[in-house]
């Protein structure tokens, strides 16, 4: 997952890797979408992540204090995934940041 800015729309930073696989993430993940909510400490990240050999997608949370590098501490998924065949079974995108309402975040 990379990162670019632009002060006017036009001109962009070059990429910077803010999240990717490491030797802490099964083989076959690939990190897909990241959608991230603003918090007063930072951000947290809703992440999809793609796991190749059983072609699903599972959201795990992230979190990050400046919105470059992020930590994925607990690696599991935030929302169970229902079995393939069923609604919304096998894959969830989390499409939007996450909804602040009385000082907590649902998503």
């Amino acid at each position: 997952m990379a990162r670019r800015t632009s002060p006017d729309g036009s001109e962009w930073s070059p990429f910077e890797t803010i999240i990717q696989p490491d030797i802490y993430d099964p083989h076959d993940v690939q990190i897909m979408e990241l959608c991230v909510t603003p918090v007063r400490s930072g951000y947290i990240g809703v992440i999809a992540i793609y796991l190749n050999r059983t072609q699903t997608i599972e959201l795990q949370l992230g979190g990050s204090a400046d919105g470059r590098i992020w930590d994925r501490r607990v690696r599991l998924p935030a929302v169970a995934v229902g079995a393939l065949g069923d609604y919304g079974g096998g894959m969830l995108w989390p499409s939007h940041h996450m909804v602040e309402h009385n000082g907590r975040h649902y998503m």
